[in-house]
Formats: structure tokens, C-alpha cells, sequence
């Protein structure tokens, strides 16, 4: 049986109304909806082979990802590359390391980005692939992206 390699790209869940009064938005909270699609993600990728969870540093995002860390024992590493003020040669790096990864191991493996609105369709471009359901990057989203046959799927939450 041939080894997959996916990466799961996630839009954080809901969160709270943004404050145009803050100069910062990093600590804006899931509300509790946003804390039910964090969990329904995390039952859904529980048992998929999940070997590392990278997350923008945002509080919303950390959030979307602490359940699937809770119940698959897996640190939650913190990335700026995936934060909303991101600059394309950090993401660019990001995206080789994810790469390089997958490519190093016979293993199946599973890596979860988990990031913003403006990132995701980032870096689905940056992958070289299309998906008429970038343009939708719902909050609580998740696309699933098959690195060997270089596939693309979309879900909500």
C-alpha cells in the first residue's frame, strides 16, 4: 500500500467581532460556535495519520486546533508564517518545510496548518492548486490536499 501525504489547511473557527479600536487582534477568542466547529474538526481528523499541527499564533487559531492536540497528544507548534500580517517568502519557507516532509518519510503522514482568510488561498496558489470552493474559506473550513496526486477537497464545520 502506497504511503499518502496530506496536508489539511484550516480556516480558523469563529470567533468573536473583530475591534477596529485594537491595534492588535491576536488574542480575539472562538466564540461558542466557533468552540463546536473546533471540536466537530477534531473528531473529524482524529485517526488520519496527523504527525504536526502548525498554527498562526492567533488565539483564534490556537483554539480551532487544541482539541485535535488534546485527543491526538500532539504539540501545537506556533508559526508567524501563518499569521494575517504574513509576508509570501515566510509562507514560501513554510510551505518547503511542509514539502520536505512529506517527501522524507515512506510513512503516512498528515500535516494541519491552521490559519486566516487572506492565507489559505495563499497557499493553495502557492501548492499550485485550484479549487472553485477557494473563493468560499468559511470560518471553521477545511481543505484537504492530497501532496501525491495533488488533490484538493473542501468542507465546512
Amino acid at each position: 500500500m502506497e504511503a499518502t501525504h496530506k496536508l489539511y489547511l484550516l480556516r480558523h473557527a469563529k470567533a468573536g467581532a473583530r475591534d477596529d479600536s485594537s491595534k492588535t487582534d491576536i488574542d480575539r477568542p472562538l466564540t461558542p460556535k466557533g468552540v463546536v466547529q473546533s471540536t466537530s474538526i477534531s473528531s473529524f481528523l482524529v485517526g488520519r495519520d496527523i504527525t504536526e499541527i502548525i498554527s498562526s499564533p492567533y488565539k483564534r487559531c490556537i483554539q480551532t486546533v487544541e482539541p485535535l492536540s488534546l485527543e491526538a497528544s500532539i504539540e501545537i507548534v506556533e508559526s508567524h508564517a501563518l499569521g494575517e500580517e504574513t509576508s509570501s517568502r515566510e509562507l514560501q519557507s513554510l510551505l518547503e518545510y511542509v514539502l520536505a516532509t512529506a517527501n522524507s518519510t515512506e510513512q503516512s503522514s498528515s500535516i494541519v496548518l491552521c490559519t486566516h482568510g487572506n492565507v489559505v488561498p495563499a497557499i493553495i496558489n502557492a501548492l499550485g492548486l485550484y479549487s472553485n470552493d477557494t473563493i468560499l474559506c468559511a470560518k471553521g473550513s477545511l481543505y484537504e490536499i492530497d501532496l501525491v496526486e495533488k488533490s484538493i477537497s473542501y468542507r465546512e464545520f
